[in-house]
């Protein structure tokens, strides 16, 4: 890993309200050296913090190999200027390292012979608590049930102590479709274009949306195994849902043949905190013709 220099800026095509301030400018020299274009994600360490940033620009005649905005520094835990150690993969721990330091892991589980089925939970870990458990014991349940499935995830953790940053804004990846290439297991899958994929995640609402681009019956069914499991109120209206999950390129979608057989589930934390078994039950019941 190249240790550069990473330095700050005021300038605001960095977008420093984005939600996430996760934003970066590379120098074409690094870019070129590493592979990167504008979307490419990068991994960023410094003593016993990390986190990534997506390539936002790069820079003919940049300040430095790499810079953000300063408002962007609160996402990594530092309070100034410094060197980085840069990599082009992103996860780099066990699950067990990255929750007892305080980075990411990737988990995959795919032998390489089905398209049917992927389950998929990149916020996982401390992230958005409980949604990797909910993926893993739906695939539990799929394998139990004979049924061929693929499980992909990424659990992200903060370091031991560090109260001052979340989780959440430290790894919470986004536009994961342009930036394949920083994850080794997703890369080994991004072609597959499963029949369908299912992304879990956890909002903060009252109610559980079931979204996506999969087809309304497929939604509509999961929807009623998961009123019948948790007893919690579920939306399906795409005009109504607040993160509807829609978006061609929402990993979700992008995953799935043609972009359009993606299941997006936003649940309640009291269904990830509670309700991961009965949530898990109700999608393998939903998406039994899929399958059966």
């Amino acid at each position: 890993m190249p240790e550069v220099p990473l330095r700050t800026t005021r300038d605001q095509s960095l977008d420093p309200r984005s939600k996430y301030k996760d934003r970066c400018r590379l120098s074409r020299h690094l870019a070129d050296e590493l592979d990167l274009s504008a979307g490419s994600h990068v991994r960023v360490d410094e003593g016993p913090y990390s986190t990534y940033y997506r390539v936002q620009e790069i820079d003919d005649a940049p300040a430095a190999p790499i810079v953000v905005h300063e408002d962007h520094l609160d996402r990594f835990g530092i309070d100034g200027e410094t060197t980085v150690e840069l990599s082009t993969t992103i996860p780099q721990e066990s699950r067990t390292e990255a929750r007892k330091g305080g980075g990411l892991a990737e988990t995959l589980l795919d032998d390489g012979s089905q398209d049917r089925i992927l389950l998929t939970a990149p916020h996982g870990g401390a992230v958005e608590r409980g949604t990797d458990e909910m993926a893993e014991r739906t695939y539990e349940l799929l394998e139990r049930a004979g049924v061929s499935a693929s499980l992909w995830m990424l659990h992200g953790h903060n370091p031991p102590g560090d109260s001052d940053v979340t989780a959440h804004r430290r790894w919470h990846v986004g536009k994961l479709a342009d930036g394949i290439d920083g994850y080794p297991g997703l890369r080994r899958i991004a072609d597959r274009e499963f029949d369908l994929v299912v992304g879990f995640h956890r909002s903060g609402y009252d109610q559980i949306e079931v979204g996506g681009r999969i087809g309304d019956a497929t939604r509509e069914r999961v929807a009623e195994r998961l009123r019948e499991r948790t007893g919690r109120n579920v939306w399906t209206d795409l005009d109504r849902l607040r993160l509807p999950g829609t978006h061609p390129r929402i990993s979700t979608n992008y995953l799935s043949k043609d972009g359009e057989r993606g299941l997006h589930l936003e649940c309640t934390p009291g269904t990830c905190d509670r309700y991961a078994e009965q949530a898990a039950q109700a999608v393998v019941d939903g998406i039994r013709p899929h399958f059966g």
